[in-house]
């Protein structure tokens, strides 16, 4: 009898409890919603009182006089009106005033509260820039605004952080023909710390988003402006909240409660009240007055997260969970028992796991016998691991004996940037800690462990972590690093995982030692032991790395071949020893001229090939060119030149396609005489 009361009693429970949530959740986005809503008519305000500012300050410099005949005198009164307005208004960096071919003709910095007029050399030629292009072709009634972004000077970006809109509008002469552009430029962070202020009584987070999905305002500073940088495109709430920005971007305003907590959002036009004229062949918007325009907008979000959440709906649990174990108390004894029968269940689930394990493992370990070769055999247990122990990222790292460093050399899910970069001394980081006490590490909870003494990397999901040395005949080998459990109701490595990567690591360390281990390792390092520069294997891997993001982003890359002039006959008549003397004298000359971006390689004997990411050949030349004088000045036992060809890569192109182009390039400067540069994409030699 007591069952079906007690899940009659707990079904009504719930509902009463589930309507109260409801309701709490309710009331917290009403108030989100209203606090949405008083930033939405701030912006609208801000934005009228600022085409009302531009306005007026035209019309004061029309009235001036300036269009017509711009003297001295005029130019001066203008000066002290804007720096008056500046510093009154307190929310513009600059009012600059532009001629019809793009000079500057008078501007006004807005100097942190000391308006200074720029005069001379610091005026400067915006004939170029799309604001004044764009402004000057408009009408005399209409207003450009430029999107809200980072203030850009000279190609880079201005730090610290500057947003900024540009507004600007012609002017016209008494003959109503347009002669100059004013343009302000406001202070976005000003709208921001506005929108931040208003938001300030609400619990959670504040998000400002471009119609893009990108942060112009969030959670940490990090993450904010990404469409401004070229490998910003992860760092946006649509990568971050992917489910929530389909709904977000789709409709206007609503909320909605997901895994990631309570958001609610809306859109603000800015510009509303503002007409939206786009010109065909532009990305830029121009705006013009008392129309609507619905193709620019922003999006406001609230976000609670769900442990802020969690602090609203408490006191309902809490009610909840008292009454529950009320009636629970009534069933002790059937609840015991189900939790026996949980056990039961449990426990032949785990016997099933560890039975498929070994499975698993006896499978692996009759595969790992047939690999003979090294980087296969690398490969394989790598894969073999993540794919047993169900993990996303799996890495095999390997000492080297003449650094005393680990490096990785086969990962599963790390990109190839952190695998380049990872080197570990002993007792550095979890693996150098296994490495040098030569013992495996289970850790469940990278931020609790007393042992790793430091948090988890933001760039890890999961907070477990599986290091085990790689043995032979109790000398360390390397070390095989496991983490980013599939499972996510589960992600937490237990004991028998870790017995499992012994399993793995036992049987790889055998299959190691039959592939003659200690042989194969000297080809796994990346530099050439006589010049110290990266060897023919990191080259190829390097290369074929830029030529992926040569074709992604479209950046400049070149490549240059360099042969010594006549180096068989020096070494022939001077030995061995004084041609590898030469070698490294040529190694560091290219270390010293390059910059430490190159990757410089040894290529074949008395060959070296230099990669140079973003740059262009007329920049290549340049560095070819101080190069081969720098060799010119050298003494050897005779004077030695060398002969260099240059190539660029070009849509369609593979790395061997570069190698033999650069070749082709060498075998011409050979041709024409050698101690000479030649590049096939600049039919001209030196």
């Amino acid at each position: 009898m007591f069952l079906p009361i007690w899940l009659l009693g707990c079904a009504l429970l719930w509902f009463f409890h589930y309507s109260e949530v409801n309701n709490v959740k309710r009331s917290l986005g009403v108030n989100i919603a209203h606090t949405l809503d008083l930033q939405k008519e701030s912006v609208i305000l801000d934005f009228v009182s600022i085409v009302s500012d531009l306005k007026l300050l035209s019309g004061i410099v029309e009235l001036s006089g300036f269009c017509d005949d711009p003297q001295a005198r005029v130019k001066e009164k203008l000066s002290e009106e804007f720096g008056i307005f500046l510093e009154s208004k307190g929310i513009y960096e600059q009012i600059v005033l532009i001629d019809g071919s793009g000079q500057e003709v008078l501007k006004v910095d807005y100097n942190n509260g000391t308006p200074k007029v720029i005069t001379g050399e610091h005026l400067h030629d915006r004939s170029k820039q799309y604001y004044f292009q764009e402004t000057f072709r408009i009408a005399h009634n209409e207003v450009y605004i430029s999107p809200l972004d980072l203030k850009v000077e000279h190609g880079q970006i201005e730090e610290p952080f500057k947003p900024m809109i540009r507004l600007g509008t012609p002017l016209v002469n008494a003959k109503k023909t347009k002669t100059n552009v004013i343009m302000v430029s406001y202070l976005g962070q000003q709208l921001i710390d506005n929108l931040v202020k208003i938001a300030s009584d609400q619990p959670g987070d504040f998000m400002f988003l471009n119609r893009n999905g990108y942060w112009m305002k969030g959670p940490r500073k990090d993450q904010e402006w990404g469409f401004m940088f070229a490998d910003g495109h992860t760092r946006s709430f649509r990568e971050s909240f992917p489910d929530e920005w389909r709904q977000i971007s789709q409709q206007e305003t609503g909320a909605m409660t997901t895994a990631n907590g309570l958001f609610s959002f809306s859109t603000i036009y800015p510009f509303k009240g503002v007409q939206l004229s786009i010109d065909s062949g532009s990305t830029r918007a121009l705006f013009a007055n008392l129309l609507t325009e619905e193709s620019y907008y922003w999006k406001l979000v609230g976000h609670v997260p769900p442990s802020v959440l969690s602090d609203f709906f408490r006191p309902a649990h809490r009610r909840f969970r008292l009454i529950f174990f009320i009636l629970t108390g009534f069933l002790l004894i059937s609840y015991m028992l189900l939790v026996f029968g949980q056990y039961y269940r449990e426990r032949s689930a785990r016997l099933e796991l560890e039975k498929s394990k070994m499975d698993q493992i006896l499978n692996y370990g009759e595969k790992i016998r047939t690999i003979t070769n090294l980087n296969m055999l690398i490969d394989f247990i790598i894969e073999q691991a993540s794919l047993i122990l169900e993990s996303e990222r799996c890495s095999l790292m390997l000492l080297d004996e003449e650094t005393g460093e680990l490096c990785i050399r086969g990962a599963v899910g790390l990109n190839y940037d952190v695998i380049k970069e990872s080197k570990l001394s002993l007792g550095q980081g979890i693996a150098g800690l296994v490495a040098e006490e030569g013992k495996p590490l289970l850790v469940k909870v990278i931020d609790e462990d007393k042992r790793i003494g430091r948090k988890n990397s933001p760039s890890y999901r999961s907070r477990s972590f599986l290091s085990v040395p790689v043995k032979l005949d109790n000398k360390l080998v390397g070390v095989v690093n496991v983490t980013e459990k599939k499972d996510r109701q589960n992600p937490t490595y237990t004991d028998l995982d870790l017995k499992v990567l012994l399993a793995i690591v036992r049987q790889a360390a055998v299959a190691i030692e039959n592939a003659e281990l200690s042989k194969e390792l000297k080809y796994l390092t990346i530099t050439d032991p006589l010049t110290n520069l990266y060897n023919y294997r990191h080259l190829m891997e390097c290369l074929a790395y830029e030529i992926k993001r040569f074709k992604r982003f479209d950046r400049p890359l070149c490549l240059l071949i360099i042969d010594v002039d006549d180096f068989k006959e020096y070494n022939d008549a001077y030995g061995q020893e004084e041609g590898n003397v030469l070698l490294k004298k040529i190694a560091a000359v290219l270390t010293k001229s390059l910059r430490e971006v190159d990757i410089i390689c040894r290529y074949a004997g008395d060959e070296f090939v230099v990669i140079l990411p973003d740059t262009q050949v007329d920049k290549t030349r340049v560095i070819a060119e101080k190069v081969r004088q720098t060799m010119e000045g050298l003494k050897f036992r005779k004077p030695m030149t060398v002969s260099m060809g240059i190539a660029k890569a070009i849509k369609g192109m593979n790395a061997h396609d570069l190698i033999l182009k650069a070749d082709a390039a060498l075998h011409k400067a050979k041709h024409d005489g050698k101690n000479r540069i030649f590049c096939q994409d600049q039919e001209k030699h030196s």
